[in-house]
C-alpha cells in the first residue's frame, strides 16, 4: 500500500511516498500531482494552492485545545506543520530521548521554529525566527554587497572579506538560536529537523540531541496510521 505525505510550507513544497510503511522517496511536489486512489495526508501553511478533497489534515483532529489527546497550549490556530510534528513527538517519544521529560523541537526551514513539548503537559508553545535564507536575503539590498548563494559558517576568527563576514554572521545567527534554547531548557533533550538542520551548531547543547531527517513526513504518516487504525 502507498501513502502520500505532502508538506506545503512557506516555500519548496514536497511530497513523500510511503510504501508498506516505509518512506521510499521525498521529492518536489510537481504541478498536477495526482495520487490516483492512494491516500494523501497534507500539512499546509498560508494560502496553499494545492487542494485534495479526500486528504487528511492535522487541523481536522485539533479541537478544544487538544490534538488527539495531546494538550495544546496555544491561543491561536497552530500551524499544521508545528502541530503534527509536536503530536508525533508527543505520541512517539524517541527512544534516544526517553530519559527527558521535555524536548525542544527545532525545525529549520524557511522559518526556524523552536517548540517545546512535554511528556505530560503536551505542546507548551515556542518561538519563530527567520530562516537562514531570509537572513541572507537582506544582504543583496545593500550597495556593493555580494549577491552570492551564501552558506552559513562558524569561525573563531573575524571575516577577512565581505563574503566571509556575511557567512560567519549567518553561522553565528544560527548558533545564537540554539544557544538561547539550550540555556533556557538545560534539562531538555533536543530534536533537530528541517532542510537547514545540518547547518545548526549543536556545540552549545549539553544534553542529548538527535537529528531526524524528513520528520514532517513521518509525522504525517503517523497521523494517517492513527486515523485509519481507530
Amino acid at each position: 500500500m502507498k501513502v502520500f505525505t505532502i508538506d506545503i510550507g512557506n516555500s519548496h513544497p514536497h511530497c513523500g511516498e510511503f510504501y508498506n510503511g516505509e518512506l521510499s522517496n521525498v521529492s518536489t511536489l510537481k504541478p498536477g500531482f495526482d495520487s490516483g486512489d492512494e491516500p494523501v495526508v497534507v500539512s499546509a501553511v498560508g494560502n496553499e494552492t494545492f487542494h485534495h478533497e479526500a486528504a487528511l489534515r492535522p487541523n481536522h483532529y485539533y479541537e478544544n485545545g487538544k490534538y488527539f489527546d495531546m494538550p495544546v497550549h496555544y491561543t491561536q490556530q497552530l500551524g499544521e506543520d508545528r502541530l503534527v510534528q509536536a503530536g508525533f513527538l508527543y505520541h512517539q517519544w524517541p527512544d534516544e530521548l526517553s530519559s527527558f521529560h521535555t524536548v525542544v523541537l527545532i525545525d529549520a526551514g524557511t522559518f526556524i521554529t523552536v517548540d517545546i513539548v512535554n511528556k505530560s503537559e503536551g505542546f507548551l508553545g515556542g518561538y519563530i525566527y527567520p530562516g537562514i535564507s531570509h537572513f541572507f536575503s537582506s544582504f543583496p539590498k545593500g550597495n556593493l554587497l555580494p549577491k552570492n548563494d551564501f552558506v552559513p559558517q562558524l569561525s573563531s576568527r573575524p571575516g577577512s572579506n565581505t563574503l566571509e563576514c556575511i557567512q560567519f554572521a549567518g553561522g553565528q545567527y544560527l548558533q545564537s538560536i540554539i544557544s538561547r534554547a539550550a540555556r533556557q531548557h538545560k534539562e531538555a533533550g533536543f530534536l533537530l529537523t528541517g532542510g537547514s538542520a545540518e547547518h545548526l551548531s549543536t556545540d552549545s547543547i549539553s544534553s542529548q540531541f538527535v537529528l531526524k531527517k524528513h520528520y514532517i513526513h513521518y509525522s504525517l504518516f503517523d497521523l494517517f496510521c492513527r486515523v485509519t487504525s481507530s
